[in-house]
């Protein structure tokens, strides 16, 4: 049976106990346009979601594709950009490059899914300022979200001139839609788990035993992982479970690359000894 954006958000609201929020019922219309479009065939604009954190941008992202018929790709935008970088690397020597990427990836997908567009790189910034044109000029339709209007991506970026051509083609594009209700989607209840513990100083962490139930039949090790050319000291891990503490990974010169590279490869983090933060 066939499914599309709109039939898929009406079932959450009606059996899944979801919240309606008038934000996302105006994304849901564009993006049951966009999934029209794409499924007859017809050229249309892509989508950019934009707001806080907790809209649900990324559900409504993933349900669309979800949908989608059509050859598709769905990313995380570091992800994205790790493969761009890599690509362009074994592609050099060729005439031009981000041409032939863009053409190779034109030819495998009709849709392009981005996750959490945020851009803080000159060098991504440059690649970026072209291959979202030519990707557009090639037929790919982009759907993605962002924390961010796309005027103000890389907003005082060094040299952000050469960005400029990027946002412009989103603007040209996609259809820019703010994604920016009153629900924080994340405080609506959902599988109780507790996620935080606030334990007084001396006292025995609870996370050991988190850490045990993570890891069936595993006791783990506490020697150092390595992630890239760095080593992350460690309280334990396992194959399902890494337990660090604050100043291990969080006060570490670590890139986004490597903490994707350790999301991606324990399913469940655990921090402790997180001082008072903020204010």
């Amino acid at each position: 049976m066939a499914i599309d954006p709109h039939s898929l958000y009406q079932q959450a609201l009606t059996t899944q106990g979801y919240v309606a929020d008038p934000a996302q019922a105006r994304a849901v219309e564009a993006l049951q346009a966009c999934f029209q479009a794409v499924e007859q065939g017809w050229s249309t604009q892509g989508i950019y979601l934009w707001g806080p954190v907790g809209r649900g941008k990324t559900w409504l992202m993933d349900q669309f594709r979800r949908c989608l018929r059509v050859p598709s790709r769905r990313q995380h935008f570091h992800h994205f950009m790790a493969w761009v970088h890599q690509r362009l690397f074994q592609l050099n020597g060729t005439a031009d490059p981000l041409l032939a990427l863009a053409g190779e990836l034109a030819g495998q997908i009709r849709v392009l899914c981005f996750d959490e567009l945020f851009v803080n790189d000159i060098g991504d910034a440059i690649i970026l300022g072209r291959l979202f044109q030519v990707l557009f000029d090639q037929g790919v339709v982009i759907v993605a979200t962002s924390n961010q209007p796309p005027e103000q991506l890389y907003r005082d970026g060094f040299n952000r001139e050469r960005f400029l051509p990027a946002i412009a083609a989103i603007q040209r594009h996609m259809q820019v839609l703010p994604v920016a209700g009153e629900q924080d989607h994340r405080l609506h209840p959902g599988v109780e788990r507790q996620r935080y513990w606030v334990e007084k100083a001396g006292q025995a962490s609870q996370l050991a035993e988190v850490f045990r139930q993570l890891s069936p039949g595993d006791a783990g090790h506490d020697q150092p992982l390595a992630i890239g050319s760095r080593q992350v000291q460690v309280v334990r891990r396992s194959a399902q479970a890494i337990w660090c503490r604050f100043t291990d990974l969080c006060e570490q010169p670590l890139a986004a690359m490597e903490f994707m590279a350790l999301c991606d490869r324990f399913p469940a983090i655990l921090v402790s000894d997180i001082p008072a933060l903020g204010g």
